[in-house]
């Protein structure tokens, strides 16, 4: 899993159909699976590492909360496009690392 899956997942992750289908091609698991797993991530108290609190935040405002578009975003986070948009690319390689794990210790415990 990769920056480009967290991506499409968060894009879709209230649109079961679409995320079904991307799924079961690339993960073998459930949409409600994956969708549950991110959520998890991005409103625990404390992030976890790699992801940092303010990454966990941004990816937190930009994909489940959704009332801001990425300029108000950015200038919300005191930041400019390009900054929040290089920190978004972190935020999304560290989610895919977390949920890369989250997805492997669940396959030791299922298999």
């Amino acid at each position: 899993m990769d920056d480009r899956d967290v991506k499409h997942i968060l894009q879709h992750l209230y649109h079961s159909d679409r995320l079904e289908r991307y799924l079961v091609r690339s993960w073998r698991v459930g949409a409600a699976e994956v969708r549950t797993m991110a959520e998890e991530l991005l409103m625990e108290a404390h992030a976890r590492h790699p992801l940092t609190p303010l990454e966990q935040r941004m990816l937190r405002e930009s994909y489940l909360i959704r009332k801001l578009n990425r300029n108000q975003l950015a200038e919300s986070f005191h930041m400019s496009r390009t900054t929040f948009y290089r920190h978004s690319l972190t935020a999304m390689r560290h989610l895919a690392r977390l949920m890369e794990e989250r997805r492997a210790s669940c396959g030791r415990h299922n298999g």
